[in-house]
């Protein structure tokens, strides 16, 4: 048909091709060749800057990467500096022994040699077979093994197995200060108390070994190359004694067994420096074998839980106001007859005391008294006093867990509230802000930061650093808490709340506290729930110990003076003869001695560290209580060697002349002869140890 365009016009029908057509075309294919050599040029450009800064610039990660497919390193822990307490007496030592570890890549037969592993490893021959057929090229086989079993091991001479040494912590003491001291992992590092919390200065340098492997990732070093040889860890030395750890552990010990608290703890503490001399907690445990003790055993107790404190505060309370001029010695107070109200709520005394003077108030720990003295200093003085004392802030001692208690701010407080506080409620304080407050009132008014690490020495015994004693505040004077020292001094007399806390042969002062508990499902305070506690001082002339001790939640019992107060007379009593404090002259007779009386005429008085003291006349004020034997009888006499372990034992007793048996480890828990008996040579003597547990 005419007119009409076939399919096949339409398909060989062509573009017009005019000049400008061409020009346009030209102009498009130009800029496409330019564009693509500017892409080429770029790629160039960047792959040769990679090859630059491949050859010319570092690159950590790249040369770790190629390091790694010619190198095989194990990284070995070094052997942890020793704690030791104050006499220098290890505490926690690093031993060595070796552990066996494979290579699988090198292990041609891994079911023969699982096989011949087994019985020497005392592992099946199964769990042995599963590790090396892992596709690693390190693996532990058995850690920490005895020297027998990893001299087998190197018998024979396996490809690919090998021994290599490794530091395992022990505790020579068993669960001596185990809270305080915490433990390490398998691998050596720290995990609780102050094995974790002084770990930089404890674990050395690390110890790397190096093998190298061919094209072919064959090992062409079998016994590894020591690029870095480890560096033992410094050591830390405590102000703890062990000895008085000791003491305290079992005396604390003896109150848990009676009374089955759900916590305990006691504190000793030198006041003339603000040296804890003794943490003792409970339950206990032992850093040696942490993983079969409840992880609320780990917690030191006398540092990280807060309680309220009760009536302990009392004397704080007085001290404080005769500081500051809101009463005076013997100035008397009407303790309304058992019953004091204060708005809607009335306060209780225990009897229906009448008007009796502050020294009296504290004898008896009258509530009422102590609240009528509190609102003659008012709230915002008090509050400001507890502060300076140290309540309401940390102590700054070197132990992980330091707590700062609860203590509102004076703006806070009732009228109530201000009344409670006299006495130790509505407030929550921690074991060792009582031990260092009380230390105040016992060296006259120096508030110390309590100290628990006395220095840093590292492998030679060289010093490298010393914690010197730190004075934060002195929150009274010393003529206040002189009177404080008497007054508490009384309540351990008849007619006072702590008579069961008096020692035999020293004097002392101190103060009970019973506080009811709130009961955390009803928010109110249970008539079964109470802490127990007894702070108390001695010698009372010329204090050398401070003992906190808190029993939280006994059962059958509750009177802080009941509870408490006989722990607190074990541990001062025994310490003082530790530290060699002499007793009193009249005490001398009933040691048990074999020497001739002494005669009334000889005995003299002497001074020592200020305090007046009764000694013999001949004798050194300074000679300790357990040396007075050997001095009124010229015979070679049985020493205490009661807490010591064997080695410090047998260094003590150091006579070659005894016939002398040791049975069992640990601590030393009896001896025969006793202490102070005559010995002669060829005697023998039986020292019995057994794990230190309260």
């Amino acid at each position: 048909m005419i007119g009409r365009r076939t399919h096949n016009d339409l398909s060989t029908r062509r573009p017009p091709t005019g000049p400008h057509q061409a020009a346009a075309g030209q102009t498009v294919v130009r800029w496409r060749t330019s564009a693509l050599l500017i892409f080429f040029a770029l790629c160039f450009a960047l792959l040769l800057y990679r090859v630059v800064n491949l050859m010319l610039l570092p690159d950590e990660q790249l040369d770790a990467r190629i390091t790694r497919q010619y190198e095989s390193a194990i990284v070995l822990q070094p052997k942890r500096g020793a704690i030791l307490d104050r006499n220098r007496h290890e505490m926690a030592v690093s031993v060595t022994l070796d552990s066996v570890f494979a290579d699988p890549s090198l292990i041609e037969d891994p079911e023969s040699i699982a096989d011949s592993l087994a019985p020497v490893l005392g592992l099946p021959a199964e769990e042995l077979l599963q590790k090396l057929r892992l596709e690693r090229k390190f693996v532990w086989l058995l850690r920490q093994v005895d020297p027998a079993v990893s001299q087998q091991v190197r018998d024979l001479h396996i490809r690919g197995v090998r021994v290599t040494p490794e530091a395992k912590r022990t505790y020579p003491s068993g669960a001596l200060a185990g809270q305080l001291l915490g433990f390490v992992g398998i691998d050596g590092n720290g995990l609780e108390g102050l094995e974790s919390r002084y770990e930089e200065i404890l674990m050395g340098e690390k110890e790397t070994y190096v093998s190298l492997r061919d094209g072919r990732r064959r090992n062409i070093t079998p016994e590894g190359v020591v690029v870095k040889r480890s560096t033992e860890g410094h050591s830390i030395t405590l102000s703890l004694d062990s000895r008085i750890q000791f003491i305290a552990e079992q005396a604390l010990g003896r109150a848990v067994e009676q009374y089955t608290p759900t916590s305990a703890f006691a504190i000793v503490m030198d006041p003339r420096n603000g040296d804890v001399l003794a943490m003792a907690n409970a339950p206990e445990f032992e850093p040696g074998r942490f993983r079969e003790f409840d992880r609320r055993a780990y917690r030191n107790f006398a540092v990280a839980d807060t309680f309220e404190p009760g009536s302990v505060m009392k004397p704080f309370l007085v001290a404080l106001a005769l500081d500051q001029g809101d009463i005076q010695p013997g100035q008397e107070y009407h303790c309304e007859n058992g019953r004091y109200r204060i708005g809607r709520n009335t306060i209780h005394d225990t009897h229906e005391y009448g008007v009796m003077p502050i020294e009296e108030i504290i004898q008896v720990s009258s509530n009422i008294g102590s609240a009528k003295i509190a609102e003659d200093m008012g709230a915002e003085s008090l509050y400001d006093g507890y502060a300076r004392c140290g309540f309401g802030r940390v102590t700054g001692i070197d132990l992980s867990g330091d707590s700062r208690g609860i203590f509102r701010h004076w703006k806070n407080w009732r009228r109530i509230g201000l009344a409670t506080h006299a006495f130790g409620q509505g407030m929550s304080v921690t074991g060792i802000q009582l031990a260092a407050a009380l230390s105040a009132i016992a060296n006259g008014g120096t508030l110390y930061q309590p100290r628990i690490i006395l220095d840093v020495r590292d492998r030679n015994g060289q010093l490298v650093d010393s914690r010197e004693p730190v004075q934060v505040d002195s929150p009274f004077d010393a003529e206040a808490a002189a009177h404080v020292r008497g007054m508490m001094g009384l309540v351990v007399e008849e007619g006072g709340t702590g008579t069961r806390a008096r020692l035999d042969h020293y004097t002392c002062g101190g103060k009970t506290g019973t506080a009811q508990k709130v009961n955390s499902a009803t928010g109110r305070y249970d008539q079964s729930l109470w802490t127990s506690s007894f702070i108390g001082f001695a010698p009372l002339e010329n204090p050398r110990v401070v003992v906190v001790v808190v029993v939280n939640e006994p059962q059958g019992k509750h009177y802080g003076g009941t509870v408490a107060g006989p722990v607190f007379k074990e541990i001062a009593t025994r310490s003082l003869k530790t530290l060699g404090v002499p007793p009193l002259v009249d005490a001398i007779a009933a040691l048990p001695i074999e020497a001739p009386p002494i005669p009334e005429e000889v005995v003299v008085q002497t001074i020592q560290d200020d305090a007046m003291v009764e000694v013999p006349v001949g004798l050194s004020a300074d000679t300790p209580a357990g040396d007075l034997t050997d001095d009124l009888a010229d015979q070679a006499r049985m020493p205490d060697l009661e807490g010591r372990t064997m080695r410090m034992a047998l260094r003590e007793l150091h006579n070659p002349t005894l016939d002398v048996r040791v049975e069992g480890t640990g601590l030393l828990v009896s001896q025969t002869p006793p202490p102070g008996a005559p010995l002669r040579d060829g005697d023998p003597v039986t020292l019995a140890f057994a794990e230190a547990r309260p």
